[in-house]
């Protein structure tokens, strides 16, 4: 991909359409600063002084967030939120975007998915400590449940996308029920593409993006994580083949595989260690390659986008990032320039 065919793709994705199903949650921010000392007069604790606060579309949100900044022309949200504060809040974040949120159920007395991120000044910068997190515990109901089920059915999107944040502990909205609905939309040809932290394998018919730690579910046991098995290429092409659908794999700074049936190619990382936030840098990824997949984009150039995207995502730090075209172009060159021995556009193809 040179830069006018990413341009090209750029300029398609506002006739694209995206449907994300998955957790809607809310990434909330507190901003403590610790040059303001206090201490609880009843227990005589320190309080930690929040002096701002900040929120942002979380879960499925960042998916749907990313797609919308990165120009595609309707994006539609399918899952469901409780009707607390969180929820309101983060249906209200995705529709001042343009966000189609009318299939997110939302649901008396359930908890919506909450991370928040304390951030403690430390001189002229902001240091994330450990966060808290809230999910729902309680399975979801049947009744709700049948229509997540339901709106993924009667999708038309150009690209379903699974996002599936549902691990051991906690309810999410990727039931059993709603990938059997998935899989039917696979089925009937439409393009889906896939993320979950326990269930890939459940959705067979569906391009799968994952990090390497849940790809190693399905490839098995080898060198994974974290090193450049020689084997590790030619297994994503035989999943690939397995599943009919490409698959991408992310590395982090070791950058992306792409594989499909019969062949594998690497996309080098723009960004490498220790420069950046990788928090919310898979969900960029992820739909970067719904929107190029949606206008026809290859696998190789789907990926290619995902990179540059997660990419301003992980150089945003302390907030959750959203990519845009403009943003995306100014990466490339840098991209290009970082890996000109890798093929066009930093693409290093592998036999």
């Amino acid at each position: 991909m040179d830069a006018a065919s990413l341009r090209r793709i750029l300029d398609s994705l506002p006739a694209a359409r995206v449907a994300v199903v998955g957790d809607v949650g809310l990434d909330t921010y507190w901003l403590v600063d610790p040059s303001i000392r206090d201490r609880s007069v009843e227990t005589g604790l320190p309080i930690r002084q929040v002096v701002a606060v900040r929120s942002a579309p979380g879960g499925s949100g960042t998916v749907l967030c990313n797609a919308r900044g990165l120009g595609v022309g309707r994006v539609t949200a399918i899952g469901a939120v409780g009707t607390d504060g969180a929820g309101r809040e983060a249906v209200a974040l995705l529709e001042a975007v343009g966000i189609d949120a009318c299939r997110v159920a939302r649901l008396p007395g359930r908890i919506t998915p909450q991370y928040v991120r304390p951030l403690v000044r430390d001189g002229e910068a902001w240091r994330e400590e450990e966060r808290f997190d809230l999910f729902p515990r309680e399975p979801l109901p049947a009744d709700a449940e049948a229509a997540v089920a339901r709106a993924v059915e009667e999708t038309d999107a150009d690209v379903l996308v699974v996002s599936d944040y549902g691990e051991a502990g906690k309810s999410g909205v990727v039931t059993p029920a709603v990938r059997e609905a998935v899989g039917r939309v696979a089925a009937r040809g439409t393009r889906v593409v896939a993320s979950s932290r326990l269930n890939l394998a459940a959705f067979r018919g569906a391009a799968i993006a994952a990090n390497e730690v849940e790809a190693a579910q399905l490839l098995g046991p080898g060198a994974w994580p974290g090193s450049d098995s020689p084997d590790l290429g030619p297994r994503a092409s035989r999943l690939a083949a397995l599943l009919g659908a490409p698959v991408f794999v992310t590395l982090g700074p070791r950058g992306v595989i792409v594989a499909e049936p019969g062949r594998w190619e690497r996309v080098p990382a723009l960004v490498g260690p220790g420069e950046a936030d990788p928090v919310g840098a898979g969900d960029a990824f992820l739909a970067a390659v719904a929107g190029a997949l949606a206008v026809r984009a290859t696998p190789r150039d789907a990926a290619l986008l995902g990179v540059l995207t997660a990419s301003v995502t992980v150089l945003t730090i302390g907030a959750t990032g959203v990519a845009s075209p403009d943003a995306v172009e100014a990466l490339y060159a840098d991209h290009a320039r970082r890996h000109p021995g890798a093929g066009p556009a930093g693409v290093e193809v592998v036999p």
